[in-house]
């Protein structure tokens, strides 16, 4: 994947059952495993969350403050304002759509190598897989991302020229 550093994971251990749970030993490299898949969804959620919330309260803030008669320097203070706390969580979300690409390529790693699965959810995707187009743009996730933060932003500083 672009920018994604190459990895590897430490060697496979095996563990033994406990007294408890009789059930086939499970090895570190399967909990590795189920652990990096439950960081990606959570970097998912994270993610979701904030592409519902941030344009949601930034468009509600925006009706609420050009609809009071605010003063000009208090509506650029706002203004300002909110584009650079939208601008900082866009900042944050890179550093997380990062953080998942690496954990998708430790995840692929260690389908092919450790696990010998070729064709897994992680292995199986194809390297530098591009998402599809829209009218001539890439449409995936990451672009989806980069419009709701960039239009975003552009709102809280359009508050200036509108009012």
């Amino acid at each position: 994947m672009n920018g994604v550093k190459k990895t590897s994971c430490p060697p496979m251990k095996i563990e033994a059952p406990t007294e408890e749970n009789n059930s086939p030993p499970r090895t570190s490299a399967e909990k590795r495993y189920e652990e990096i898949c439950t960081n990606i969804r959570a970097t998912d959620e994270i993610s979701f969350k904030l592409l519902g919330l941030v344009p949601l309260l930034s468009g509600a803030a925006i009706v609420t403050v050009s609809k009071n008669d605010v003063s000009q320097g208090l509506l650029w203070l706002v203004s300002i304002f909110g584009a650079l706390i939208t601008f900082g969580i866009f900042r944050w979300e890179l550093r997380n759509i990062q953080t998942c690409k690496w954990l998708f390529s430790c995840a692929a790693e260690m389908e092919r190598n450790e696990f010998g699965v070729t064709s897994g959810q992680f292995s199986g995707a194809k390297e530098g897989n591009k998402a599809p187009r829209l009218f001539g743009w890439r449409a995936g996730k990451t672009e989806a991302e980069w419009f709701i933060y960039v239009m975003t932003m552009l709102s809280w500083l359009a508050l200036l020229c509108v009012k």
